[in-house]
């Protein structure tokens, strides 16, 4: 099973508004942050008075809703690669509390999302199962730490065009 690219699946460029109602400008719940992962639950659908497409979507790290106004300036599509910022580890299952260490993921290293990822309630942690490249270890990783510090971030589509074969 392979986890491909997402039309349904976006990362926040840098933070906008999450709003109650599809009207813009309509009460914020909460702002979304630089790298944080979305899923898009409904639209987009053009608001009229703008002309900008709005849709409705679930924060995959905490499960909040909203709708916000999609554009090529504020997200692009998710992919299933993500490139360590803040070492961390890999462990053998998803409860960071009864996992094993598998080894640990360096700064810089790339990692490839086996599965969407999943938040670790327990734990207060955003996780994925992900193969390393370097290695090819498989488990669970920290994407996003209980204090917001980002551990793995996505590789966007400008990431990969500037990336070299070997790195």
């Amino acid at each position: 099973f392979e986890v491909t690219e997402s039309d349904k699946h976006y990362v926040c460029k840098f933070a906008v508004p999450l709003e109650k109602r599809f009207t813009s400008g309509s009460e914020t719940v909460r702002t979304l942050e630089e790298g944080e992962v979305f899923e898009v639950t409904e639209g987009p659908k053009p608001e009229t008075k703008e002309g900008a497409k709005r849709v409705r979507g679930r924060n995959i790290a905490d499960g909040v809703e909203g709708w916000f106004t999609l554009t090529s300036k504020t997200f692009e599509p998710w992919s299933p690669q993500y490139k360590c910022n803040q070492s961390t580890v890999i462990n053998d299952g998803l409860a960071i509390k009864e996992a094993k260490a598998v080894r640990k993921l360096e700064v810089g290293e790339y990692v490839e999302a086996l599965e969407t990822p999943v938040f670790d309630k327990a734990a207060g942690l955003l996780r994925v199962r992900v193969r390393a490249e370097k290695d090819g270890a498989i488990g669970f990783a920290t994407v996003r730490g209980n204090h917001g510090t980002t551990m793995l971030k996505p590789v966007t589509a400008g990431d990969r065009g500037s990336r070299s074969g070997g790195d």
